[in-house]
């Protein structure tokens, strides 16, 4: 009888020596999603850019300037639309412009007008956020 206490002894000193330190050992973050659902919410941060419609952004436009007809698309009589995409800065500021259809020449000149835009900041969740949004300018010729 004594000889199986030792033993029983002996086996319980291995599973502690073999469990001990894999429960020591912080939580598997690779878990099924099923296991993770059952932990409490964060809250979500709000994003950092959001993409808003060209006339939502119309109406947050503190100050503009109106791009100056080319010389050289007005002698060749060149008009039409051009439609750009452009990132905001939290803070208002135009960021980023890129042209994304219409005539090149007209394209930078609406680029040129747009850099010195200054818009009202967008705010989601009471931070102000990145915009990335659409504005369209057409280029008309009035008169033959």
């Amino acid at each position: 009888m004594a000889h199986s206490g030792k033993r029983a002894f002996a086996l319980v000193a291995i599973l502690l020596a073999v469990a001990l330190p894999a429960l020591s050992q912080e939580p598997d973050k690779s878990a099924s999603p099923a296991s993770q659902s059952q932990q409490p919410a964060q809250p979500q941060s709000p994003p950092k850019r959001v993409r808003i419609s060209g006339s939502i952004t119309q109406k947050m436009i503190v100050s503009k300037v109106n791009p100056t007809y080319p010389k050289d698309a007005r002698k060749k009589r060149i008009q039409g639309p051009v439609r750009m995409l452009l990132l905001v800065s939290p803070a208002g500021d135009v960021e980023n412009i890129k042209l994304i259809d219409g005539d090149q020449q007209l394209g930078e000149a609406a680029m040129d007008a747009i850099k010195q835009w200054k818009f009202k900041p967008y705010v989601l969740n009471g931070t102000p956020v990145e915009v990335e949004t659409t504005i369209t300018f057409n280029f008309t010729l009035s008169g033959g």
